[in-house]
């Protein structure tokens, strides 16, 4: 049970708690060579943007692709924009 009972807060660590409550397995992604090498570039550039969107268009649809109901776009993440 979340420390307030069960309702959720927009904080940093929601994600984490309800990952550890609900028991979210772990999830394996492969990145094409293109893919890795865009993060490769976003890495050294620091570059938040572009990470933000690979994270959005890259990243989060390859994870739902893989099933995981816990990244449903219509539930919070409690992770502040």
């Amino acid at each position: 049970m979340l420390k307030n009972g069960g309702a959720r807060h927009n904080s940093k660590e929601t994600l984490y708690e309800v990952a550890r409550e609900e028991k979210m397995k772990p999830v394996t992604i492969t990145l094409s060579a293109e893919e890795a090498l865009r993060l490769e570039t976003i890495l050294m550039d620091k570059d938040k943007e572009e990470a933000l969107d690979f994270l959005k268009n890259v990243v989060k649809p390859k994870i739902q692709a893989k099933g995981n109901r816990e990244l449903d776009s219509q539930r919070g993440t409690g992770v502040p924009l």
